[in-house]
Order: structure tokens, then sequence, then C-alpha cells
């Protein structure tokens, strides 16, 4: 079974000096359960085919699957604000179309806008799993943070 293919897939960038052509017609299968490797010298293009892979980037042309799932590892860390909210408006639009998104973060405003269910991983154990927070909750910088016991509830205070 195929995880990802593509069939002619391109990628052309409108500049004031013309269209740039990124990614040529890639033709790619990688099949479930394999380690698949994606090498290139820098200025290649890898980094645009990913994010076209990863529906982050539409592309120009060609056949590309459409996921189930789709895994997310901190997709707008380091973004400035508009492309943080182009991240989430292609979030919200994925999840309408029926993709299943695993989605980690270190903002709690974006758990909270975009999460149905969060959990909360600390020492490497699941300390809490429920709905996200409300807005008014939402004080990352002052989350007063205490050892847990596995019997022990998760306190949150501004």
């Amino acid at each position: 079974m195929e995880m990802i293919e593509t069939k002619g897939l391109t990628k052309t960038f409108k500049t004031r000096k013309g269209n740039v052509e990124a990614v040529r017609g890639v033709d790619l299968q990688v099949h479930e359960g394999e380690i698949f490797g994606f090498l290139g010298p820098n200025g290649a293009d890898k980094t645009t085919t990913m994010r076209m892979l990863a529906t982050l980037l539409d592309p120009t042309s060609g056949m590309m699957h459409r996921p189930r799932l789709l895994i997310m590892d901190e997709p707008t860390t380091g973004l400035d604000p508009q492309s943080r909210a182009r991240i989430w408006d292609e979030v919200r639009r994925l999840r309408s179309e029926g993709v299943t998104i695993f989605l980690t973060t270190h903002y709690m405003d974006e758990a909270d806008g975009l999460c149905d269910r969060v959990a909360i991983i600390d020492g490497g154990k699941i300390v809490s799993e429920n709905t996200p927070m409300q807005p008014s909750l939402v004080s990352f910088p002052l989350l007063v943070r205490k050892q847990i016991k596995s019997t022990d509830s998760v306190i949150i205070t501004h």
C-alpha cells in the first residue's frame, strides 16, 4: 500500500522577474512501513516538496494523494503571526475534509483554538487528557507546575 504517492507534482512560484519552477514533475511512491530518505543539495526544493506533501503548500499541478492522517510536529514554532494564522486555517480546512490530525505544540492558545481533545505529557507520562482549556485559562508562562503523582490532579493557576 502506498502511504505517499505523487504523479507529476509541480510547484511554480510567481515572482517579479517571472515564474520560477521549483518542483518539476516529481513522481514519488512511499510504501507503508518503509523508511524513505529524501536527499538533495541545498536549494533542490526538498522543503518545497515536503510542504506540499504535508498540505501546507498547494501544488501547481500533479495528482497528490489526500492523507487520512497528518502528523504535525510544532508546525507554527517561530512563525510570524500571519503565517501562523495561515497554518491554522489549513489545519481547519483539512479537518473539515475528514483528515485526522495529531498536533504537537507548546502554545496553549493553539491547542485551544484547534484541538478537539488534548493530552498533556510530562516526564514521559500522560498527566491529563481532556478537552482544551477555555481562552481565559490560557496563560502558559503563568502556569504553575508541581510534581504530579498518579492520583493528583493538574492544577493551573494564574
